[in-house]
């Protein structure tokens, strides 16, 4: 086939949505005397444009594949930070997922020398000839509700949230932001009023409730109704995800598990004694922080997977293609819960290392290597999204 129409059919299938994904192979074996005439056009578009612009942003993907970077030809043997790693894919669908598992420890690897977990999403942003989505267990952000923001710590997780700060913030100055989408996954710490955030937060702090006061009582039954609440913002967040689904086959099938894992989950709880009873009281309040973290778990990990597939409506010159390739770095037991959506979903998984053993509904058996914070992907095949245009 002539470089011609090999070109040809490259920008066809830049319009294409079912094809597009993979679009980069029909640019494989052209010369170089044909490369350096497609390097010089993108050179020239990306002079006249802003890297937050949908044209700059496909350019330089279409110019990380004809000049393609050492980073791309490395194999690593291990990455410092997580205790498990899962590749997973489809046969009709165009989704890839990466999804690196944490357990929320203090940094304190064995394999220090190793890359980190952080490093290694960046230089594969920074490198890849794809646009990538990255999905951190952030505490999710928005300007007209209550958010506890996270404190960060000293944990590998910890450290992402901050190396990917102004990516977050929708900043274009790095790199990193330029050829990514950054998106908030925990919406556990969402509240419509300070009344329910406080009563989050006593939850949360108080050892136990053998002693309140009532405003502490008050904002606590706050925080109850808004977890029972159905129609609440974080259940709205969900639905709104899963309604912006464009593949009816899988719309169908994370609506159904959403309403049969997370809707009306509470309406067991009977409603809280009086807080004049304070015996009654203190004991219904010391047992329901468990239940309460299941509801507001399951609602966050469906609003993941469901933003995962969802489609975006074109803002101005933005970049608004899907989620073809995703990464996802949050806790064990979220992971183990986004693996058993996307196998109900049809994924397989192609590639998974982990120290940890457990199920999606927690049950987590630690072991010694647990704690040593290092996964082997030697055996993985890398880069990242290879698949797309190897």
């Amino acid at each position: 086939m002539s470089d011609l129409k090999k070109v040809k059919e490259f920008g066809s299938l830049l319009s294409n949505k079912k094809k597009y994904p993979s679009a980069l192979k029909r640019l494989r074996g052209i010369s170089d005397e044909t490369k350096k005439s497609l390097l010089e056009v993108i050179n020239v578009l990306q002079h006249t444009l802003y890297p937050q612009d949908a044209v700059w942003v496909e350019c330089e993907l279409i110019r990380r594949f004809l000049q393609p970077s050492p980073f791309l030809e490395r194999t690593f043997e291990q990455i410092q930070g997580p205790t498990s790693v899962y590749e997973l894919s489809h046969e009709t669908y165009p989704h890839i997922f990466y999804l690196f598992g944490d357990v929320h420890f203090q940094e304190n690897s064995v394999c220090p020398e190793a890359i980190r977990i952080d490093q290694y999403i960046k230089d594969t942003i920074d490198n890849s000839p794809v646009f990538i989505d990255v999905f951190v267990e952030e505490p999710y952000i928005h300007e007209k509700y209550f958010t506890d923001p996270d404190e960060l710590g000293v944990g590998y997780l910890d450290r992402t949230q901050r190396t990917f700060s102004d990516c977050f913030a929708k900043k274009r100055d790095l790199i990193s932001c330029q050829t990514s989408r950054f998106h908030y996954s925990d919406t556990r710490r969402m509240f419509e009023t300070k009344s329910q955030l406080d009563g989050y937060n006593a939850f949360r702090l108080k050892d136990n409730w053998d002693n309140y006061s009532p405003k502490e009582a008050e904002d606590a039954i706050a925080f109850i109704n808004y977890i029972k609440d159905d129609n609440s913002i974080t259940h709205k967040r969900v639905q709104k995800q899963i309604k912006n689904i464009k593949i009816p086959s899988i719309r169908k099938i994370l609506d159904k598990l959403y309403t049969e894992n997370c809707i009306g989950n509470f309406n067991y709880i009977e409603e809280p004694p009086s807080t004049n009873d304070r015996h009654n009281f203190s004991y219904y309040m010391d047992h329901l922080d468990y239940h309460s973290i299941m509801e507001r778990t399951c609602v966050m990990d469906f609003y993941l997977i469901a933003r995962c597939f969802r489609t975006y409506n074109k803002r101005g010159k933005e970049y608004s293609r899907p989620n073809y390739n995703n990464i996802i770095h949050a806790g064990q037991v979220h992971i183990w819960k986004y693996v058993y959506i996307l196998e109900v979903l049809g994924f397989t998984v192609k590639y998974k290392n982990t120290h940890v053993e457990g199920t999606r509904r927690g049950g987590v058996t630690w072991s010694d290597k647990e704690q040593e914070q290092c996964i082997n992907i030697e055996k993985m095949e890398q880069p990242m999204f290879y698949q797309r245009y190897k």
